[in-house]
């Protein structure tokens, strides 16, 4: 067995494990402990892992270890701030221990830094189609985002995180690459119980454990539809009798 992540790092709230195991025993079982603790962990996901299996020889086949990869998230909350011990056991089917590999990782406060780049240069006039985005680094790799609208949060639409290496080159002391494989976001709002008019947008940084973390806020005026038009007929200065013949066109998105 051998444990990928965390190998030395510094992590916030939740752990995410990394490792690998493989065994002639079919039914062989593992645990996990932290400071010689066991943890209770909700899903393990075993996944393929064919360096493993071609690398590692005399300890079972893909027949015994289809699944070698492990994949697990460890709530961290309760540790205490500093250096901790994780421990990767796998048992046999008998209940004895035949391997296990050991880490060390530094659990560290949640933080986090934001920035919205839609509307940098001030107010910025918005509608239904406008995309909000940005980008977000933290320590907590499983920090996600609020969105507001003069204090009433709001349903976001197609929420996408994408590759940011500006940010990631940029922004020091929130975690790395790591913990911030897709820095930016990009997302739309559904407006249909907003007013028009002006407004102001706040977007919150919520760590795993629900607590704000950082927020910023733009303003905007809020456009839902937009219209143009014009008057074909009557012409400038055109004098009307009995009645009054009138042409023109709308052009509307609703």
């Amino acid at each position: 067995s051998y444990i990928d992540y965390p190998v030395d790092n510094l992590v916030a709230g939740k752990l995410f494990l990394d490792a690998w195991a493989i065994s002639n025993d079919e039914q062989a079982s593992m645990k996990v402990y932290i400071d010689n603790v066991e943890q209770n962990i909700s899903k393990i996901e075993r996944t393929e892992r064919n360096d493993v299996l071609e690398k590692i020889v005399g300890y079972g086949t893909v027949k015994e270890t289809p699944f070698p990869g492990i994949n697990a998230d460890i709530d961290i909350n309760n540790l205490t701030l500093g250096k901790h011990e994780i421990t990767l056991k796998v048992f046999s089917r008998e209940g004895k221990e035949i391997a296990q590999s050991v880490s060390n990782f530094e659990v560290e406060d949640i933080k986090a830094n934001m920035y919205i780049d839609t509307g940098t240069k001030g107010t910025n006039i918005v509608n239904k189609d406008t995309v909000i985005d940005g980008w977000i680094m933290s320590n907590d790799r499983y920090a996600n985002i609020k969105v507001y609208i003069d204090e009433q949060e709001q349903q976001i639409l197609n929420y996408t995180r994408i590759e940011r290496e500006d940010v990631i080159n940029a922004i020091k002391g929130y975690g790395t690459k790591e913990e911030n494989p897709l820095p930016g976001f990009n997302f739309n709002i559904d407006y249909s119980k907003v007013n028009n008019g002006e407004h102001t947008l706040r977007i919150e940084v919520i760590s795993n454990n629900g607590k704000k973390v950082v927020s910023q806020e733009r303003k905007i005026i809020l456009e839902k539809y937009r219209a143009m038009m014009d008057i074909d007929s009557p012409y400038i200065y055109e004098t009307a009798k009995k009645s009054l013949k009138l042409e023109g066109w709308v052009m509307a998105d609703t």
